[in-house]
């Protein structure tokens, strides 16, 4: 969704929703929303890699995929995968800014091995 409404390739992250779904069981979810953080989006600019899109035939669910992390292991193990996460992340995030596909590769590598380890 956030690459639909911004266009081309963007860095989104999402923040902690439940103070929302809290505020929306109280009949204050427009008051909430108000005083909730902007949405981290960051466009990334014009693809400088080829990219291109193939679906496999099976989506995949985010939340699903994140639950099944949680259900898999620990708070230390999942606070140690979340930190790996986001590190490989912010080096991919650079490596598409400095245009170096040999950074790009390697984080993705990474993110794809870190992704088998909690299946």
């Amino acid at each position: 969704m956030a690459a639909a409404f911004a266009g081309g390739v963007v860095r989104y992250r999402k923040y902690d929703a439940a103070p929302l779904l809290s505020a929306a069981t109280k009949g204050g979810l427009l008051v909430a929303m108000e005083q909730s953080p902007s949405v981290d989006l960051a466009r990334m600019g014009e693809p400088v890699f080829p990219m291109l899109f193939a679906f496999s035939g099976r989506s995949a669910s985010t939340t699903s995929l994140v639950k099944e992390v949680e259900r898999k292991f620990d708070d230390p193990a999942r606070r140690r995968f979340v930190e790996r996460s986001d590190a490989l992340g912010e080096a991919l995030e650079t490596g598409l800014l400095r245009r170096d596909f040999g950074a790009v590769e390697s984080a993705s590598e990474g993110l794809q091995a870190l992704l088998g380890e909690s299946r």
